[in-house]
């Protein structure tokens, strides 16, 4: 009888050593407009830097401002997410590399409708 209560104690503990799962927040935005939002703001960081770095922070906010009235969601929600995003680290990842393939997609449609061909 001891062995057998004894294992069940083993039991118990080796299966509430376990990881927990962790719990990520739930988002308000879509894959998709997360992925639309991130372009712009990847787009807003790279104009934003031609700026004098006296009025950065302004503009930042204007941008965000802009990005707001063009994708149809509230600052609030954007800054949100984008927050939320940070603590889930693999999604991120993915999103961010979403994003970068479309601004890639854009820059080479650019690209090739632009490019000049040597006479």
């Amino acid at each position: 009888m001891r062995k057998w209560v004894f294992s069940v104690v083993i039991l118990f503990f080796v299966l509430g050593c376990g990881k927990p799962k962790k719990k990520y927040p739930k988002l308000e935005m879509s894959t998709e407009q997360i992925v639309n939002v991130l372009v712009q703001i990847y787009s807003v960081n790279a104009a934003n830097e031609l700026n004098d770095p006296s009025v950065r922070d302004s503009m930042a906010n204007v941008y965000m401002d802009q990005i707001s009235k063009m994708t149809g969601i509230s600052v609030d929600v954007i800054r949100s997410d984008m927050d939320k995003l940070k603590t889930m680290p693999d999604s991120l990842f993915i999103l961010q590399s979403a994003a970068m393939d479309s601004l890639r997609a854009v820059y080479e449609n650019h690209y090739y409708k632009t490019k000049q061909v040597p006479e």
